[in-house]
């Protein structure tokens, strides 16, 4: 599992040495994660880019996804329940927290 965000991309791209790193790891047999708080959208255009990346997951690990060939299976989705979230929100604004859910 490799984050990506000031892990394995920088501001202007793949940091040095990022692709080769995945590309290696995905030649010595070992399945390659990108992991990120982003939207999977945005992980499976990345790992477009990277044939070696079987798996992706994606905001915070609310969705992972599993290369199947030129396609995406969803083999995990995981969400807080919308009481949960309104719940949050309620106590965020109490104390003028900002939330994003």
């Amino acid at each position: 599992m490799c984050d990506v965000d000031g892990t394995l991309l920088g501001e202007d791209g793949w940091k040095p040495g990022a692709v080769d790193l995945v590309r290696e790891a995905g030649l010595a047999g070992l399945r390659v994660a990108l992991c990120s708080g982003r939207p999977k959208e945005s992980l499976l255009m990345l790992a477009g880019e990277l044939p070696e990346v079987t798996y992706v997951a994606a905001g915070g690990g609310s969705v992972v996804l599993r290369r199947d060939g030129d396609a995406w299976t969803v083999v995990g989705l995981r969400f807080l329940p919308p009481e949960v979230v309104a719940e949050v929100e309620a106590r965020a604004a109490e104390i003028d927290m900002e939330v994003w859910a």
